[in-house]
């Protein structure tokens, strides 16, 4: 790219506060995930009918959501990371 020496600086310091954002973004959608499944988990186990299905689908929700969700917010992370430094390298 051709761009002037001023605005490449400027265009460069908004896409390093732009990649970090996205890492806070990212990384609190992934908590309120977390807390929502963990708030389901323990509703469905707390019903007072909880049985069958359905409190076998609440403990599969309480053992399986933290390593889910963790990749996936690793992955999003990973393609965050990607994304910043494709930019920075077709600004710099």
């Amino acid at each position: 790219m051709n761009i002037e020496p001023r605005k490449r600086a400027t265009l460069s310091r908004v896409v390093r506060h732009g990649g970090v954002a996205l890492i806070a973004a990212w990384s609190l959608l992934a908590f309120l995930a977390y807390s929502a499944t963990s708030a389901v988990s323990g509703w469905l186990a707390r019903m007072p009918a909880a049985d069958g299905w359905l409190a076998w689908g609440g403990e599969i929700l309480s053992q399986a959501a933290a390593p889910i969700i963790g990749v996936v917010w690793f992955a999003g992370a990973l393609a965050i990371f990607g994304l910043m430094a494709v930019l920075r390298r077709s600004i710099g």
